[in-house]
């Protein structure tokens, strides 16, 4: 109900779950609250979390039965016709670790949601037990995928520049790709930042405070995790012994990044100092003669503003 009106023609609005009759019955929820306004529908069938893992859904629900896979695609096409379906898969898993069964397998599995039903397949380029920041994405086994179906395949996993982007589409003939988390980093990332914004971890999280001013986030958790996803390349340590208690306090960096997930900070009071300390600590505050005698914000003064208003 809160969603912008003007991308209203290209929303596709992604459903998970394990059930058919559930899952028709959703679909056909979000055409009526959106009066058939959206491009389509997906089904998640590529979450590897732990939330997913419990539900039986997400790319859990591939691995276990691919069947009943198939017949909630086949559901949701069927309740919402002429509606498209459309799911988000991953690379199969493989007990053996051989390269060929893995593309056979999820060649397959592309080809039962087509079989249903799906309009178009998006493939995250990774399996499910994949680490994401370290684990390379397998753009030549999403090339295979491409060339046995006869539906749009788009790919994801890794696309962090225009320049990536351009190279996945023409290696593997791809209909398009799809970013993720790059855009929860810099929303920009494919474009230029707003005239005048430097392109920095700082100015991007004051960019995203402004939109919170005007479209209020459901929680401060929304805002917490968005935080921690604009400044994760810059605070997140590489091991977690650099979060050890004993080495905590000797960079500011691990320290403002544990910082951010503190459950106090519930205001943009809080976020706009925790900007401003950041741009002090990292030197990319430009310290103009009023500056000097205003000292930037501390942890403990930041706090504190968790009772002033917003």
């Amino acid at each position: 109900d809160e969603t912008c009106t003007f991308d209203a023609p290209t929303r596709v609005v992604q459903l998970c779950g394990a059930n058919p009759t559930v899952l028709a019955d959703a679909a056909r929820l979000v055409v009526r609250r959106t009066s058939g306004q959206i491009f389509g529908i997906d089904l998640n069938l590529g979450c590897p979390k732990d939330c997913a893992k419990k539900g039986g859904y997400g790319a859990f629900l591939v691995d276990r039965d691919v069947d009943l896979a198939s017949k909630c695609v086949a559901a949701m096409c069927e309740a919402v016709h002429p509606i498209p379906v459309s799911c988000k898969i991953r690379i199969a898993e493989d007990d053996e670790n051989d390269a060929t069964s893995s593309c056979d397998a999820t060649i397959n599995v592309a080809l039962r949601m087509q079989k249903a039903g799906a309009r178009w397949i998006t493939l995250h380029c990774r399996k499910r037990n994949d680490e994401t920041r370290s684990t390379l994405p397998n753009y030549a086994l999403g090339a295979n995928v491409v060339k046995a179906l006869s539906i749009p395949v788009v790919l994801n996993g890794g696309i962090d520049s225009v320049q990536k982007a351009r190279m996945v589409l023409k290696q593997t003939g791809c209909f398009a790709v799809m970013a993720a988390t790059s855009f929860l980093a810099d929303p920009f990332f494919l474009t230029n930042p707003p005239a005048g914004m430097k392109r920095c971890s700082g100015e991007i999280a004051n960019c995203y405070l402004d939109y919170c001013e005007l479209y209020t986030p459901p929680s401060a958790l929304y805002m917490r995790r968005h935080f921690r996803w604009i400044f994760r390349s810059e605070l997140q340590p590489d091991t977690k012994e650099e979060l050890d208690l004993s080495t905590l306090y000797q960079d500011w960096r691990p320290r403002l990044w544990t910082f951010l997930v503190r459950p106090y900070l519930v205001n943009l009071k809080q976020f706009r100092a925790v900007v401003s300390l950041y741009l002090h600590l990292s030197g990319k505050l430009a310290v103009s003669e009023d500056d000097e005698n205003s000292p930037p914000p501390t942890f403990r003064d930041i706090k504190a503003l968790a009772n002033s208003s917003s």
